[in-house]
């Protein structure tokens, strides 16, 4: 019941393996020799909400998925070559997620390595203009509402305006402590005309740029 999207580019082909088990089934056959987190553990039971964990596969789980695909048609394979391939890949995924943070933050599941790698996106293109959140979505394998919802928890505000304010706290450093113009600060930040800098900065701070240059300037020599 757990709803999320899968992108293909062109040209692309999708082959996906479907394991079914029950909680019962897991507990006695994998997380009996694995150390799960308590609230995540309660996220397996019956009532619980459905949630997506998605962990990339090695070559070797690779090879063990495609030894699946290969042996769909072929009868002569019995109930012991499929157990021994589903417990394989069953077991290296909990392995994984069992010592990954993210879903262990505050005893819930937060992605908070994704939204960290997200933020330090935002930050690194300060001067360049905002990436495309689909774009960092993909990139942080998480789904574009997922990332805007948990980027508001984590951080208090959405992606744009935490950006817009990243992006005007360093323009301030660059008319105050640089001693950079309008006009420079503008051309740097990458906006197109000074006239919307000018709005976008007042809108911050309450001043425009030029008078709170001016204001900090007294503030300093006296």
């Amino acid at each position: 019941d757990a709803k999320f999207k899968v992108q293909l580019l062109p040209g692309k082909t999708l082959r996906c393996v479907s394991i079914n088990f029950s909680a019962g089934w897991l507990q006695k056959n994998v997380l009996c020799d694995i150390h799960l987190h308590h609230s995540l553990l309660q996220s397996f039971t019956f009532d619980a909400d459905p949630f997506v964990l998605f962990e990339s596969l090695s070559v070797v789980e690779r090879r063990v998925n495609e030894s699946l695909f290969d042996a769909m048609d072929q009868k002569e394979f019995g109930k012991f070559f499929w157990r021994s391939r589903v417990l394989n890949l069953l077991t290296a995924f909990f392995s994984r997620i069992a010592d990954r943070r993210s879903v262990q933050y505050n005893g819930t599941v937060s992605h908070t390595e994704q939204i960290a790698a997200v933020q330090k996106q935002l930050v690194a293109n300060i001067y360049k203009g905002l990436p495309d959140i689909g774009t960092m979505a993909r990139q942080a394998a998480v789904s574009e509402s997922l990332l805007k919802r948990y980027f508001r928890k984590i951080y208090g505000k959405n992606i744009y305006s935490y950006y817009q304010e990243k992006r005007m706290i360093c323009a301030k450093r660059l008319l105050t402590d640089k001693n950079k113009t309008v006009t420079e600060t503008a051309s740097i930040m990458g906006y197109g005309s000074v006239s919307s800098f000018n709005n976008t900065f007042k809108r911050f701070f309450g001043l425009k740029p030029d008078k709170f240059q001016r204001t900090n300037m007294v503030a300093v020599d006296i």
